[in-house]
């Protein structure tokens, strides 16, 4: 999502406003600094102490927005009892997924290089980046036991893939430690640290040529946090 160079359409004249400008009061007016930005961890986004906003744009001549709207095939995915326990008082936005009964992106899973990635380094090299983005970036912790039990990936696989992901520079770091997990059980556990600017690099091995400016051009702007100072 990108910063839009407006605040809000006024549908009926269909003007574009610019940020924190309203002709009448029926309309919300966004002040920019106000918009929630995606190129910084969600805490960063808060240190103001004030409410943030995402602005989506949809255009009928976008056909790439059709499968954003929810049908009999989405799940939403605001908790309203988490939200109140966050100390929201009222649920305002609805957060909806897509395809949900798929755990693959079809569209997405073949962009890959099959002859750099195969199956199960594709879904441990998106399963880290996926945790590694919701620690904000930073080292995270996962139970060795858990890699294999929520990928599906064995345990002799799993280290060999860790371990060309360690020579290739995609993980920066992979300790492992046997720490207290629940009930006090002993819980062997990887501690993981991501090299950004490595993955960044390796974008033209890891996919193939078909829409790879695409996957290139979303990629930076997911790592794109790790970079901020």
């Amino acid at each position: 999502m990108e910063f839009m160079q407006f605040g809000y359409i006024e549908p009926e004249e269909c003007i574009e406003r610019p940020f924190g400008k309203s002709l009448t009061d029926d309309y919300l007016a966004i002040p920019q600094e106000d918009l929630f930005n995606t190129n910084k961890v969600f805490s960063d986004n808060f240190k103001d102490g004030k409410d943030k906003y995402l602005v989506l744009k949809i255009s009928i001549d976008d056909n790439d927005i059709t499968p954003f709207i929810p049908d009999s095939f989405s799940a939403c995915l605001s908790k309203p009892q988490k939200l109140l326990t966050d100390n929201i008082n009222e649920l305002r936005f609805l957060v909806y997924d897509y395809k949900t009964i798929f755990g693959t992106r079809y569209s997405k899973f073949r962009n890959y290089n099959p002859r750099f990635f195969n199956c199960e380094e594709r879904v441990l090299f998106e399963s880290l980046l996926i945790k590694f983005k919701e620690n904000e970036f930073k080292t995270f912790r996962w139970e060795k036991s858990k890699i294999g039990y929520e990928l599906g990936i064995k345990r002799g696989k799993r280290d060999s893939i860790i371990s060309r992901f360690i020579t290739l520079g995609i993980i920066k770091s992979a300790v492992a430690k046997a720490c207290k997990g629940p009930n006090n059980r002993n819980a062997n556990s990887y501690f993981f640290n991501l090299d950004c600017q490595k993955i960044l690099d390796l974008m033209p091995e890891i996919f193939s040529d078909y829409h790879r400016e695409d996957v290139e051009h979303d990629l930076h702007r997911y790592l794109a946090p790790a970079f901020e100072e």
